[in-house]
């Protein structure tokens, strides 16, 4: 009997162990938080940086990157949008490829983004740990 209640007990705290381990996995889309930047060329009070993302069945994937509040001395200029993982890039989004996959839009509050479009690029959330914005031609 003292076998099985310490079998019993071992198997209580290892499987304890195993939960807890899995309660701190994210289970959602990981934090990728947003952030502000400044692009001194064009817009001096910085822009907001953020993004969608998606489950493709099997993971997270980035949909699109959103820098948004820029100056109108930057609108329609060419943009770039880096994602990365360590040294790695996982994916780019400019303007000046055919088709273009970042696109300049103006809100009816005359707030100037551009959209990065990252849906093809299969860019997994998890592995993102930076993001670039390049505006170029100033």
């Amino acid at each position: 009997m003292r076998r099985f209640l310490v079998s019993l007990g071992l198997a209580a705290l290892v499987g304890g162990s195993v939960l807890g381990a899995a309660a701190t996995l994210p289970l959602s889309t990981p934090p990728l938080s947003a952030a502000d930047v400044n692009v001194t060329s064009c817009d001096t009070d910085g822009a907001a940086v953020y993004w969608s993302t998606d489950w493709n069945g099997s993971y997270f994937q980035v949909n699109y990157v959103y820098v948004q509040g820029l100056a109108d001395a930057c609108l329609n200029m060419d943009i770039e949008v880096v994602l990365t993982g360590g040294v790695t890039t996982l994916g780019i989004a400019n303007n000046w490829s055919t088709p273009p996959k970042v696109v300049w839009d103006t809100y009816a509050s005359d707030d100037n983004y551009a959209r990065a479009d990252f849906t093809s690029d299969d860019v997994h959330v998890a592995a993102v740990d930076g993001l670039h914005v390049q505006i170029l031609n100033y």
